[in-house]
């Protein structure tokens, strides 16, 4: 599954195995096949994902939209 953060600075690209995200209703894991939906995301909190080599990374963002489909995870952030 891929994982995309696009932000003014760039776009970052990594395969990995699931995401965490943590939204106004609860904390989400995203795995691959995960039905399609649009989640807005906790300002200042981190996204956290195993990627595909089996090791978990974390990454801050002060705000971000996450759009997720069955294939693929986007974030679009201000940072």
């Amino acid at each position: 599954m891929e994982l995309h953060i696009i932000s003014p600075d760039g776009n970052k690209k990594f395969f990995m195995q699931w995401v965490e995200l943590e939204t106004e209703v609860g904390n989400f894991v995203i795995q691959p096949g995960h039905a399609p939906t649009l989640l807005t995301l906790i300002t200042n909190h981190d996204i956290i994902f195993l990627d595909k080599d089996g090791e978990q990374h974390s990454i801050s963002i002060a705000y971000g939209i996450a759009d997720i489909t069955r294939e693929k995870i986007s974030i679009i952030t201000n940072d």
